[in-house]
């Protein structure tokens, strides 16, 4: 009997991850550019706080945590970002 694995897997996972932005202005659509750029997709984006900075929540689906590292260097190019963090509930 032959038998063979399929090696390649498209399971992807759900994830939640913090954006702290040191600034109040509206950068939603800069910040899901970037991350289109990565094939993720994004499931939730929603704005936890507001005041002299603003967080992000953002619920996306990621292959790898490979992945998700590069999401996270992406982001963190971007000026205004001050930190990234996943969240884990």
């Amino acid at each position: 009997i032959d038998v063979s694995w399929n090696e390649e897997t498209h399971d992807q996972y759900l994830t939640t991850i913090l954006v702290h932005c040191n600034t109040t202005d509206n950068k939603l659509l800069e910040m899901l550019q970037r991350l289109g750029s990565f094939n993720v997709y994004v499931d939730k984006f929603m704005t936890v706080t507001r005041g002299v900075d603003t967080v992000y929540e953002v619920t996306l689906f990621v292959k790898n945590l490979e992945q998700l590292d590069k999401v996270f260097l992406e982001l963190q190019k971007l000026p205004y970002v001050a930190k990234t963090e996943r969240l884990m509930k």
